[in-house]
Formats: C-alpha cells, sequence, structure tokens
C-alpha cells in the first residue's frame, strides 16, 4: 500500500471532518447526524486493499487520527484506543465481505459506509 499518498488523504478527510463536518451536523432528539469523512476514506480503502494487514492498519490509522481530534477540551480525560480498535474490527469484517458487493456501484458504497458507521461506533459504544 502507498502510505504517503494515504497519510495525506486521511489528513484531508479528517481535516474536512473535523471543520465542514460540524457545520453539517442535524441535531436529532436522539444525537446528532453529521457526514463521516474517515468511515468513508475506511471503506474505500477496505474495498480496494490488497491485504487484511494492510485494510486494518489504515482503518486503525484512521481511528487513531479521530481519537486525536475529538478530545473533551482542556482540563478532561481524553481516552484513546477504542475507536481504532472498532474501526481495524470493522474493516477487517468489510474485508472480509467485499467479494459479496459491486465495489463500483456508487450506492453499494453508500450502504457499505453505512454498515461500517453501525458496527464501528457499536463497537466503541461497546468497548
Amino acid at each position: 500500500m502507498r502510505w504517503i499518498p494515504y497519510i495525506m488523504l486521511a489528513y484531508v478527510a479528517i481535516l474536512v471532518q473535523t471543520s465542514l463536518g460540524r457545520i453539517l451536523t442535524i441535531p436529532l432528539s436522539m444525537g446528532q447526524v453529521g457526514p463521516d469523512m474517515a468511515a468513508a476514506l475506511a471503506v474505500f480503502v477496505a474495498l480496494r486493499a490488497r491485504t487484511a494487514v494492510d485494510c486494518m492498519l489504515a482503518a486503525w490509522i484512521l481511528g487513531l487520527c479521530l481519537d486525536l481530534t475529538t478530545g473533551g477540551g482542556p482540563g478532561t480525560a481524553t481516552v484513546v484506543g477504542p475507536m481504532p480498535i472498532a474501526y481495524a474490527l470493522a474493516a477487517g469484517a468489510i474485508f472480509r465481505i467485499r467479494e459479496a458487493f459491486f465495489r463500483d456501484r456508487a450506492a453499494t458504497q453508500a450502504l457499505v459506509v453505512m454498515f461500517f458507521v453501525v458496527l464501528s461506533h457499536s463497537l466503541w459504544v461497546t468497548i
């Protein structure tokens, strides 16, 4: 895997998510709904990675970046670790079932991203 372009793309995805994602967030009665660019990038990598190790390592890097950007602010403790583990496990699951999907269809990718978000965030809450 080409790691330097991936890290630059991950940086841009995290930057877009933390800046524009907060503007596009819709508050609901049970929480907030907004775009998750890191999940979209993780699914993109999971659908196109050559090996499972590359896929899970790339998702782990994205999860670590998310954990580092979602700090509670000054004076509060930030737990680093649950989101990288959840992203790596969810990306590994997507990697294993990717042959069952048409990878080039936008609707398929959107459904897989939705599945990835539900799986990774439920693992994150459980951990």
